[in-house]
């Protein structure tokens, strides 16, 4: 946001990672899809995205917590993280969403 308050930094919230199988959507803070999905294409070990949930949570709450302290703070933004894909045992279509709150990232709800 600018200081007047109008929306600011549009960028790509859609991304489709096709070796995991999933799609990641991000609404929120600027940049922040951009390090998660660079996270995702480097760090983190999965396969689909039942496993990359099963590491999600902490890894995007060490994220969020670099990225607020040398960008913005915390009551100021805030940012929600969407996950779509095919179950690698399953073969069923899952969803994760995460979002950040006060400090943290937390999983409300698992699918839906």
């Amino acid at each position: 946001m600018t200081p007047a308050g109008a929306s600011a930094f549009f960028t790509t919230k859609v991304h489709y990672l096709p070796h995991l199988r999933m799609i990641v959507a991000v609404t929120g803070v600027f940049g922040f899809c951009d390090e998660w999905l660079r996270l995702l294409n480097t760090r983190v070990m999965a396969t689909d995205v039942e496993s990359v949930d099963a590491e999600a949570s902490e890894q995007l709450r060490k994220l969020w917590n670099e990225l607020i302290d040398l960008r913005y703070s915390i009551e100021d933004h805030s940012t929600t993280i969407y996950h779509f894909g095919i179950a690698e045992a399953t073969e069923q279509v899952s969803s994760f969403a995460y979002r950040s709150a006060a400090g943290s990232v937390e999983r409300p709800w698992r699918s839906f």
